[in-house]
């Protein structure tokens, strides 16, 4: 993905100029972070994004958004929680991450948003929940470097995600004739927004502002969704039925067909939000994954015990 080989060093990349590809070498490590839950999400995504947008390039952008959730989580379950109940460097302890998905059968969502990302944080002691709302466009084939946002002036689609004040726009990339892609994006819909107010025509604009710059999707999941203080973009909540309650607004469809769910609290229980999303519409389930460091100190004899010793997984992945 990066260019870096295993053992290729950080003087080397710098020689070559790719001081970038170290850092997002180091960024897929969970061992590189404070915080080892945050790598591993980060990971998880920028993995996931790779995979799918190179497997299915021009295809419809809800089957890409259904085949990122899947692969994030697929990514986590499979590749890289077992390895860490292993032999291998001691993980840090105190981390804590749980990570589910919520969804519709029938895809009919209400507004036309592809997925929400809700995430669990702490906020002087008391659990939040932040919230954020997307829409995916595919980069323009014939103009890159940016999408369509608005058909035919229809500014719809862009005044509903504006009402929700959680909008985001995230951007998939086209590959290029090297087989090589841009990262995926995500600009907020009030960017957007300022951005076509400034143009006299057209519904485009850049999958990255020149003005305000962007995030990188695995970055903004794991890093901006989870920074103090949160994002402007996001929307923060105080309880799960708020949270619920923005989903559905109301009605028997949630606002996007799919949620991905990320508690950093240890006192959100995801399995508590189950009840309350089937009654906002949603009727399907992934396995909740748990993933926690021991909280306990270690002693001084502890270089001599074993990874698994330094180290436990909460519950094994279970149906929610």
């Amino acid at each position: 993905m990066t260019g870096a080989l295993p053992r290729t060093g950080r003087s080397q990349l710098a020689s070559d100029g790719r001081d970038c590809a170290w850092a997002q070498l180091l960024a897929m490590s969970p061992w590189a972070w404070r915080d080892p839950a945050v790598g591993l999400l980060l990971s998880a995504a920028q993995g996931a994004v790779h995979r799918v947008v190179r497997e299915r390039q021009g295809r419809p952008e809800p089957e890409l958004t259904i085949a990122l959730m899947d692969q994030i989580v697929g990514l986590l379950r499979d590749r890289f929680l077992p390895p860490l109940n292993g032999p291998g460097p001691a993980l840090p302890p105190g981390s804590f991450l749980d990570v589910a998905t919520m969804s519709m059968t029938d895809r009919r969502d209400r507004m036309g948003a592809d997925f929400a990302v809700v995430v669990g944080t702490m906020d002087r002691d008391e659990p939040r929940f932040r919230v954020a709302l997307f829409q995916a466009k595919w980069e323009d084939e014939q103009a890159r470097g940016t999408a369509t946002v608005a058909r035919g002036g229809d500014r719809a689609q862009l005044d509903e995600l504006l009402a929700t004040r959680a909008g985001h726009y995230v951007f998939y990339p086209r590959l290029g004739k090297d087989r090589t892609s841009a990262p995926m994006t995500v600009r907020s819909a009030v960017d957007v927004d300022n951005e076509l107010a400034q143009r006299t025509r057209g519904a485009s604009v850049g999958i990255c502002s020149e003005a305000n710059g962007c995030w990188e999707f695995a970055s903004f999941l794991a890093l901006a969704m989870m920074d103090d203080p949160p994002p402007s973009s996001a929307l923060v909540l105080g309880t799960l039925q708020e949270v619920a309650g923005f989903l559905s607004t109301g009605s028997s469809r949630p606002l996007a067909p799919t949620t991905l769910v990320v508690d950093r609290t240890r006192q959100f229980r995801v399995r508590g939000l189950r009840a309350l999303a089937s009654e906002a519409g949603y009727d399907a389930f992934s396995e909740m994954l748990s993933f926690e460091t021991s909280v306990e100190v270690e002693s001084e004899d502890a270089g001599r015990s074993t990874p698994t010793e330094k180290f436990r997984r909460g519950s094994p992945p279970m149906a929610l």
